[in-house]
């Protein structure tokens, strides 16, 4: 059973985190990270106002002010962006900036008023999500499926207009509905959002999970839900930690996990460079291993043995790699069953010499084609068949055979061995 008492925040929680992944999906289509940051940041003086002028610390004052500001610095950037020459991420940080620095002032009027210690504001500026009520939730829950059902009645508008704004205005005539949508979608997120994370970090739950679905999906509805799965799941765990452990905040330690899942994510993901390096280097060495399996044939150590030292040293002058590579390449075609091997022989097993003879015929079929059909000379295809020969299909092989009518000799008059022997 839930602790009654963590409830509340959890489930709170969960739908802003829901409704935060889908919403910043658009704003990461649209590259304005930097939006739902300079939006928040506007939302401070909003927050502070309303209290001053209702003297009310009811969380729907406080958001109707927030949403006012919210709208207000969206509509200044829309205008400087139009009538000036500046550009959209230098508006935006002015916007926040000003808009942060009024906010700071009227709260630091407020806490020498002899009130503000007792106002509570400093929860919308770092968040507090154990404040969190019935009434909230309430709210909370009534933005959030409205948020849900315009996305999904205007899916392909936000898309469109996500993507490419030019082909959008073509289609659609005017796009002004679509902008405007987007703008309050993002604004009611950051509202509901700003209680459980605050000002300063709820830009994070906007554009975090979706950061992190990117490294995993590519569609955009694959990425909406890897979004909210990371999103609910680190906000789960972010809430239970928070329980757990004394003094730790909810919305910083949620954010917290979200930027752990996103290093984790840039990590392992198969998007990931570091993945990338990994399979750069295997396919580095799978072309080595064959490039030495292809030079013990030739040297006919499918008949004959050779002493594994003197082999290990020629290939590594002849390949110019480490003698530590050429033994490890050594250990991997044995591992395989292409050489017969110990301690001080080698030699090529009737596996090795097929797989051997496979890659000869490959280089020399690749060596015919650029000739007949590229039309290069003959003397500067050697190279460029060394490299086809590593990464091709047994269809395509087959096609290749067929197309050249199965060739008996390479430009080089060398026969093309199409089978053992």
């Amino acid at each position: 059973m839930i602790d009654p008492i963590l409830f509340l925040p959890l489930f709170g929680s969960i739908i802003v985190s829901i409704v935060s992944a889908i919403v910043g999906t658009f704003a990461y289509l649209r590259k304005e990270s930097l939006l739902g940051d300079a939006t928040a940041h506007s939302m401070l003086p909003g927050v502070c106002l309303a209290y001053i002028l209702f003297s009310s610390k009811h969380t729907a004052v406080l958001l109707a002010g927030a949403f006012v500001f919210a709208f207000l610095s969206q509509w200044i950037l829309s205008i400087v962006s139009s009538f000036t020459k500046l550009k959209k991420e230098t508006v935006l940080g002015v916007v926040l900036s000003v808009f942060f620095g009024l906010g700071i002032f009227l709260l630091t009027i407020i806490q020498h008023s002899g009130v503000g210690s007792q106002s509570g504001l400093d929860k919308f500026l770092f968040g507090k999500a154990t404040t969190i009520s019935s009434d909230d939730v309430y709210v909370f829950l009534g933005i959030a499926i409205v948020a849900i059902i315009s996305i999904v009645v205007f899916y392909k508008e936000l898309l469109a207009t996500s993507f490419d704004s030019t082909y959008s205005l073509a289609i659609f005539g005017s796009t002004k509905f679509i902008d405007v949508l987007y703008s309050v979608l993002v604004v009611s997120v950051i509202v509901l959002g700003i209680q459980m994370a605050g000002i300063i970090l709820i830009s994070a739950l906007l554009i975090t999970p979706t950061v992190i679905a990117r490294n995993w999906a590519n569609s955009v509805k694959l990425m909406m839900l890897i979004g909210v799965i990371s999103s609910v799941f680190c906000t789960v765990l972010g809430v239970v930690i928070s329980a757990l452990v004394p003094k730790i905040p909810t919305g910083p330690m949620i954010v917290f996990c979200l930027s752990c899942l996103f290093i984790i994510s840039a990590v392992i993901s198969p998007k990931s460079s570091f993945w990338r390096k990994i399979k750069q280097s295997s396919i580095q060495w799978k072309v080595f291993d064959e490039n030495v399996l292809k030079y013990l044939f030739k040297l006919e150590l499918g008949t004959t043995k050779a002493h594994k030292r003197e082999i290990v040293v020629e290939l590594s002058k002849t390949f110019n790699k480490s003698v530590v590579s050429t033994q490890k390449s050594i250990q991997r075609l044995i591992t395989k069953g292409y050489i017969e091997g110990n301690n001080q022989t080698v030699l090529l097993t009737s596996e090795g010499v097929k797989k051997a003879q496979r890659l000869i015929k490959l280089h020399r079929l690749w060596e015919v084609y650029l000739v007949e059909y590229v039309h290069i000379a003959p003397d500067h295809v050697h190279e460029d068949a060394e490299s086809l020969e590593h990464i091709i299909t047994p269809e395509i092989e087959r096609k290749l055979e067929e197309l050249l009518q199965f060739p008996e000799h390479c430009p080089h008059q060398k026969r093309i061995p199409y089978s053992i022997g």
